[in-house]
């Protein structure tokens, strides 16, 4: 499908200008100092154009929720392409910093880090990554309860009695009867990640780092099904449905390691443990062509 957009940005930079604190009984250029700076961009952002290359849809697909939206949210109105604030106290040997892109969107993402120089580091990052798949979808199917869908009675006594009596007539009749009588729904699955890792300097040769991950997906995705037995559709003739596969689930993840090393050798120990919790077990959905369970 092809997209023709239009982009208008207004963008308001604000710059907070570092600060040299530097000590009474020392040069400008002392080693001992103090910093803190950082800069934020506000936006306002006016998107619109037009889809076109489908002209056998009865409707105007949203430009929003096309391809050109796939792996980003772009919307109207009021957003933070950018923004990153640091405290830097070398006279206390402590560091702060902060950076965030794309703050409030469902591709969001944002970086923290707090340290001392050349003994440890803590940092937490998170990001959202959104992938839409579709926005001019259909199904027939109604979920009843989580991972159950069902199709209402009188469409599937209708596919069932054309199936059975004048299998040449389903494509036409779905397409006339069935398609404009479906539900829309949008395709689409949500990634969010945090992670937050430790790394602490013991010697100048030996160090020691640990990190925990935990990873949330959830949203739909269509999945295809055949309804005929092996070996395939091809080969045996058959039917089959495309339903939309509900996805929720976790993925934690853990790293722990220990590295030692000299001039001429170096030792590295590590673990590595990972959990995967599976919110949906699985997924039942009904036949369209068989009258029979």
């Amino acid at each position: 499908m092809k997209t023709a957009t239009k982009n208008l940005f207004l963008l308001l930079t604000l710059l907070v200008t570092p600060l040299a604190l530097l000590s009474q009984d020392k040069a400008p250029d002392a080693e001992k100092s103090a910093s803190q700076g950082g800069m934020v961009e506000f936006g306002a952002r006016v998107i619109g154009g037009e889809v076109y290359g489908r002209p056998d849809l009865p409707f105007d697909p949203s430009l929003k929720t096309s391809k050109f939206n796939e792996y980003r949210d772009l919307r109207d109105g009021f957003f933070i392409p950018r923004a990153r604030m640091n405290w830097d106290n070398l006279d206390s040997k402590y560091y702060l910093d902060f950076q965030a892109n794309k703050a409030i969107y469902r591709d969001q993402s944002y970086l923290a880090t707090f340290g001392e120089w050349n003994r440890f580091k803590v940092q937490f990052r998170y990001d959202e990554i959104p992938h839409t798949y579709s926005d001019t979808a259909r199904t027939i199917y109604t979920e009843t309860r989580s991972g159950v869908f069902q199709i209402p009675g009188l469409t599937r006594n209708t596919l069932q009695n054309i199936a059975a009596t004048a299998a040449t007539t389903l494509p036409s009749t779905i397409q006339t009867q069935v398609v404009p009588g479906m539900t829309f729904f949008t395709p689409a699955i949500e990634r969010r990640m945090g992670t937050l890792s430790f790394l602490y300097d013991l010697t100048s040769d030996w160090d020691f780092a640990a990190s925990y991950s935990r990873e949330h997906e959830s949203g739909r995705r269509p999945l295809g099904m055949i309804f005929n037995s092996s070996p395939s559709a091809s080969l045996t003739g058959g039917y089959g449905a495309e339903v939309p596969e509900p996805i929720d689930y976790f993925n934690d993840t853990v790293r722990v390691k220990t590295e030692y090393g000299r001039e001429h050798w170096a030792f590295k120990v590590g673990y590595l443990g990972a959990i995967i919790q599976n919110n949906i077990k699985n997924q039942i959905f009904e036949n369209n062509y068989k009258k029979t369970d």
